[in-house]
């Protein structure tokens, strides 16, 4: 279920590099040097919100992926361990012999921890 979410929200992340913040970037460096070569346009406070804006989007948007990269990892151990558990029941009620030697094993694994 969360694989699906975690390749959308990497696609969506390059994408929204590639198209939105590249460009503002490559235009904020553009006015950065406009400012610097010319004493009569002074566009380098704009130069500076620009970059600003772009790094604390790029921060907002790498937070997110890392909060669902967690959460996914968080829950699929969560699935794993019920998935572990269902199987074994599932063979100990279906196939008697293969039950039994789980069952004894669980037993024994318990005690070792």
């Amino acid at each position: 279920m969360l694989q699906p979410i975690i390749l959308f929200i990497i696609t969506f992340i390059g994408n929204f590099i590639n198209t939105i913040l590249i460009p503002v970037a490559l235009i904020s460096v553009t006015l950065n040097i406009i400012s610097n070569v010319s004493d009569k346009v002074q566009i380098d406070k704009l130069s500076k919100y620009i970059n600003t804006t772009v790094i604390w989007i790029l921060g907002i948007v790498l937070t997110i992926f890392v909060g669902v990269s967690s959460l996914e990892g968080s829950i699929t151990n969560g699935v794993d361990a019920l998935t572990v558990k269902t199987t074994k029941a599932a063979v100990s009620n279906f196939i008697p012999i293969v039950g039994k030697i789980l069952r004894r094993r669980s037993r024994y694994s318990n005690e070792l921890y």
